[in-house]
């Protein structure tokens, strides 16, 4: 499903600007009109499946770009309230929520949505439903289908040493934010975007625990994201 779906157009439409030109030296050779016919129907079917390719990557940036003001406001309301401490995912009988913790030490919290959930939903319907699923069943096709069924980032690794899970993102969509420094200090150290926010969420709601955020740093040079996360067993 994820092959079909993903990105084939261009070499496909390749193909067919080949054969049009195939098609196309035969009616010139032969005069034999049905091949000039095919030709220009070839290259029309290959024009428009190379154009197909080109159009979803092009809207990936303003779509990451939309996301800028509204997390840059929610960061920004929570400092003010004093919730720019720890973020943990928790993971309750009736779902995940946000937990954002003050910066002073107390032991209040302040429980929102999470947000990457549009994402995560999107990821369960690709994969099915992930509540209590095993951990390697998350590390093969939760990658799998952010690559492939969804096409947010080129690579996705996931790994897990000690109760530490690391997550490779390698050129992902959101990146025209991750080389903001503003949106970097603000929302990347502490609640995160919605692609590390719905691995964040997908992790609690397989394992069972709460999750806890540490942050996600981004390599210009390679044009990867590196997002850490505990896991908070018992809890």
């Amino acid at each position: 499903m994820w092959e079909a779906r993903s990105s084939h157009s261009r070499s496909t439409g390749l193909a067919f600007l080949g054969i049009s030109g195939v098609f196309l030296a035969v009616s010139f050779l032969t005069s034999f009109a049905p091949s000039e016919i095919l030709a220009i129907a070839s290259f029309v079917v290959g024009v428009f499946l190379i154009s197909v390719e080109l159009e979803p990557r092009v809207k990936l940036v303003p779509s990451a770009e939309s996301l800028f003001g509204p997390l840059l406001a929610l960061s920004n309301d929570l400092a003010a309230r004093g919730f720019d401490g720890n973020t943990t995912y928790a993971s309750r009988p009736e779902g995940v929520t946000m937990r954002v913790s003050r910066n002073d030490g107390s032991p209040d919290y302040l429980d929102i949505e999470p947000v990457g959930r549009g994402l995560s939903d999107s990821i369960e319907r690709e994969v099915g439903p992930l509540k209590d699923a095993e951990f390697s069943y998350v590390m093969t096709w939760v990658p799998k289908a952010i690559e492939k069924g969804l096409d947010l980032a080129d690579e996705v690794k996931i790994r897990l040493k000690e109760g530490t899970i690391s997550v490779d993102f390698d050129r992902p969509f959101v990146r025209p934010l991750c080389v903001r420094e503003d949106f970097n200090r603000k929302v990347c150290r502490s609640v995160g975007c919605p692609l590390v926010g719905s691995l964040g969420e997908i992790l609690a709601l397989s394992t069972g625990n709460n999750v806890e955020y540490h942050g996600c740093t981004y390599d210009r040079s390679t044009e990867a994201s590196h997002a850490l996360y505990e896991l908070k067993r018992g809890q």
